[in-house]
């Protein structure tokens, strides 16, 4: 049966590391007033496109979530998160050259770069695969060497932790070599044994002295606070080459766990997908609930490979969208967006469903919702939520303005959500305030409502900035907020006296949420 599965170039992407600086731009900047042609928070109908890369699927390097757990209180317990990661997270390399039978994820370089890009976008929960090799660790999927050794993995997320100190990394850790023909990988030397492995992981442990939780690596422990865990590696479990355990790791892991990694069909798979996932939702016990979403049954008929399955593609029997978009739409469709996902382990990820798996995480209260750190990139980050500001929709058919909406945060940063504080080019009262300009030349604005204050909970606009006459509900001051960790603002509105904020009930919503005012924090 003929198969075509559309898939972007494989050629290697490189992308910028390190955090964004928390800095307010004060300085006019000239920017083309063009939309986003993807804006953030979009999704896509399962069916609209056919098998088209999109949002959901290998669009990694649009996305940059590399502090999300600093929103997240000390006291959350990490079953009870939502928590985004990758199946075989170093899997780059196939058997076939430009093959689709072992390669997984996103090639963004060897000896774990492609980890440190995992991270910087927001993924934690890695899925790492290894072979023993005269007393160390190389890394593998079966028999395809994967160019990384377990020190790139160790020392890329030692690298990551000690430059986001409130994040953690969950980490499987599996003895991929059984010396069966389903893997054709060995071990070396082949009497390599089960007390070798764990000898040999015992000596990277004194060789990273303090990376890993010291409990989940010296037996098994209770699922720990996100407080206990900042800045280290908690081990979920090391697996022998046959799935047993070594003792250690997280009690109660696998126990919940969707793991149908031979259901090729995407319209097979993501119903066992969604179960685990309503599951997870519906749990109030505090276990660990994992889902892989990834499968691969390459060589039986008219089947997918993991970028098919991940992907969508054209096959015989016609489109089948891939398993990342169904997931994109379920998590973009509403519901009840507080409850927790657990661990959610994806093959070639898209920024969409990486974004929409932490908006489900709570956030830490001493930050309110009308608290924005405004990036050096233009992008307005909502410290609540996660959520960037960003120009909606018009309001008619002229385009003259639209409404201000909240999406997930987008790299590189759309034009849509770039905004600039900058003094008013036709008048300056003296008093503090600014334009806050968006990427289309438009001014944050309060709708003027015939003159009549409009109360807190009003969306924002965006509309031509007012140069005729002194307009205060266009005019905002901005006020420091002095954050642990951050430099952060509050804006607040002139003529009304209200800060920018969000309205928590639309927070996420596909089409974005509302932008609001409400009452200033003090």
């Amino acid at each position: 049966m003929p198969l075509t599965v559309p898939r972007p170039s494989r050629a290697r992407r490189t992308r910028a590391s390190g955090a964004l600086r928390a800095t307010l731009l004060l300085a006019t900047t000239a920017l083309v007033p063009l939309l986003p042609t993807a804006p953030a928070g979009a999704v896509t109908p399962p069916f609209s496109a056919g098998p088209q890369p999109s949002d959901a699927f290998e669009t990694l390097q649009s996305s940059s979530q590399p502090d999300w757990m600093s929103r997240v209180p000390d006291q959350t317990w990490l079953a009870g998160m939502s928590i985004p990661g990758t199946h075989e997270s170093l899997a780059i390399h196939d058997a076939i050259p430009g093959g689709d039978t072992t390669q997984a994820q996103q090639d963004f370089g060897d000896s774990g770069q492609t980890l440190t890009a995992q991270y910087q976008a927001g993924i934690r929960a890695v899925d790492i695969r290894v072979q023993a090799m005269n007393g160390k660790f190389d890394i593998h999927h079966g028999a395809v060497y994967q160019h990384a050794v377990f020190d790139d993995v160790l020392d890329k997320t030692q690298a990551f932790l000690a430059a986001h100190p409130s994040e953690t990394v969950l980490m499987r850790l599996h003895s991929e070599c059984t010396g069966a023909a389903v893997t054709g990988c060995t071990d070396v030397p082949s009497t390599t044994t089960d007390a070798d492995r764990q000898q040999i992981f015992r000596q990277y442990l004194s060789q990273y002295p303090g990376l890993f939780y010291a409990p989940s690596v010296t037996g098994t422990t209770t699922v720990p606070q996100l407080g206990q865990v900042r800045g280290k590696i908690v081990l979920l479990a090391f697996e022998d080459p046959h799935g047993g355990g070594y003792g250690l790791g997280i009690n109660g892991y696998g126990d919940h766990t969707e793991d149908h990694y031979q259901t090729g069909d995407p319209n097979q798979k993501w119903p066992l997908v969604k179960a685990n996932l309503d599951l997870a939702a519906a749990d109030s016990t505090g276990s660990l609930f994992i889902t892989y979403s990834n499968a691969n049954s390459w060589g039986q008929f008219d089947v997918l490979g993991p970028a098919g399955v991940a992907g969508g593609a054209t096959t015989s029997s016609g489109v089948r969208p891939g398993v990342n978009q169904y997931l994109s739409d379920y998590l973009g469709s509403g519901g009840d967006a507080g409850a927790h996902l657990g661990l959610v382990m994806m093959d070639y990820p898209g920024w969409s469903p990486i974004a929409q798996i932490i908006s489900r995480n709570p956030a830490a209260h001493a930050v309110g919702p009308a608290v924005w750190q405004a990036n050096s990139d233009g992008s307005y980050v909502n410290l609540r939520y996660g959520q960037c500001m960003s120009t909606g929709s018009a309001l008619d058919s002229t385009g003259t303005g639209g409404v201000v909406v909240d999406r997930a945060c987008q790299k590189p940063v759309p034009t849509g959500q770039r905004w600039t504080a900058t003094n008013p080019s036709a008048y300056f009262d003296g008093k503090g305030y600014y334009w806050i300009k968006s990427g289309n030349g438009k001014c944050l604005t309060v709708p003027y409502n015939n003159g009549v204050t409009p109360p807190a909970g009003t969306q924002l606009l965006w509309w031509p900035c007012e140069t005729r006459q002194f307009s205060g509900n266009q005019m905002w001051n901005v006020l420091p907020t002095q954050l642990q960790g951050s430099s952060a603002y509050r804006f607040a509105n002139q003529w009304t006296g209200l800060c920018l904020t969000m309205d928590p009930a639309s927070v996420g919503q596909a089409r974005g949420g509302k932008v609001t005012q409400d009452t200033c924090p003090k």
